[in-house]
């Protein structure tokens, strides 16, 4: 659940949340030589750089003015 603290921006939450998951891999990067994730907070950013993962869908409601729920899913090959 997202706080917006006025008038929801969905399209500008969805970004928000995939930024954060994408700089997971940024911050924190992987570590060993082989190629897998082994830190739990590079859990989001390993979903979205999986070579299985073909497809991704966000969707949002608003909870009330001023808060709104977004949830996204994965299609694995």
């Amino acid at each position: 659940v997202y706080s917006a603290g006025g008038n929801i921006n969905p399209t500008q939450k969805i970004d928000d949340v995939l930024e954060s998951w994408i700089n997971a891999g940024r911050i924190y990067g992987i570590q060993n030589s082989e190629n897998v994730y082994n830190d739990p907070r590079m859990y989001t950013f390993a979903n979205m750089a999986y070579a299985k993962s073909l497809r991704f869908g966000c969707a949002y409601t608003e909870c009330d003015a001023n808060e709104a729920h977004i949830s996204c899913v994965y299609n694995l090959m």
